[in-house]
């Protein structure tokens, strides 16, 4: 995440050292900005773009609810994942917090490990929201490369910054691994073979989940990989945006936005 841009929120100067140490440390996150109340932080919005809020709740001037109102009623702002900490743990308060548009929220006093999960799962919902997704795509088939081992599935969902997965699991198959991706679409055209769109596709894995988890006898599992505009080649970009455009004209009556 070193290219993600993270405001950090507190009227604690500690505090806020404390977290922006834990990015740079763990993340290697390059763009780490600072404010001490909600009314600075939203100068620092206007100034300059931010991909995660980190915002204390209870503040001078202007406290995190405040904040977070201000964040939502800005139409460039209105998406940002925005991560609440708080020492206050009861439910209802929590609830709320959510209801008002709290992207996940961490309890004071929190370790960096707890910190770098939170944000991990606040910008992995945030990037599958990103996009125009793709569900229930025409039958195509994707062979994943991995630490040598060659594993078929199924894209069950595409964007241009990455696509959900069904396979059988494995053990080479863990978060944050690099896969290489071949999509194979069959009869995308009124021929009788496979034909391959895209290949040298590389997703780093986001997400893993059993597809039944109540029967663990069943190893089919679901992986959401992020594709990263940045590294990708240019000839496998406009195999995508060619991919998803054919897609869009085949079924535009599946394609939305997620809310």
């Amino acid at each position: 995440m070193r290219d993600v841009s993270i405001l950090i929120v507190d009227d604690t100067e500690t505090a806020r050292n404390v977290v922006k140490t834990t990015l740079l440390n763990h993340l290697g996150t390059e763009t780490v900005l600072t404010a001490a109340d909600g009314r600075e932080a939203l100068r620092v919005i206007s100034r300059q773009r931010v991909d995660i809020i980190i915002s204390d709740w209870n503040m001078p001037v202007m406290n995190g609810e405040e904040f977070l109102y201000e964040v939502r009623q800005n139409e460039a702002t209105l998406k940002t994942p925005f991560i609440m900490m708080t020492s206050n743990e009861d439910r209802d308060f929590i609830v709320t917090a959510i209801q008002l548009g709290v992207t996940n929220y961490i309890i004071k006093p929190f370790t960096p490990n707890e910190l770098i999960e939170k944000i991990r799962s606040a910008w992995s919902s945030h990037w599958r929201r990103r996009e125009d997704r793709h569900a229930y795509l025409p039958k195509h088939v994707v062979k994943v490369m991995v630490d040598d081992q060659t594993l078929p599935g199924q894209f069950l969902d595409i964007s241009q910054t990455g696509g959900l997965i069904q396979l059988a699991s494995h053990p080479a198959l863990t978060l944050f691994k690099i896969c290489e991706l071949r999509l194979e679409l069959i009869d995308p055209g009124g021929v009788d073979t496979n034909t391959t769109v895209i290949d040298a596709l590389y997703g780093m894995v986001v997400r893993l989940e059993a597809v039944n988890s109540f029967h663990p006898a069943d190893r089919m599992c679901r992986m959401a990989l992020y594709f990263n505009p940045g590294t990708m080649r240019k000839d496998v970009t406009a195999q995508l945006a060619k991919f998803i455009k054919w897609l869009a004209g085949r079924t535009p009556e599946l394609i939305g936005k997620e809310g």
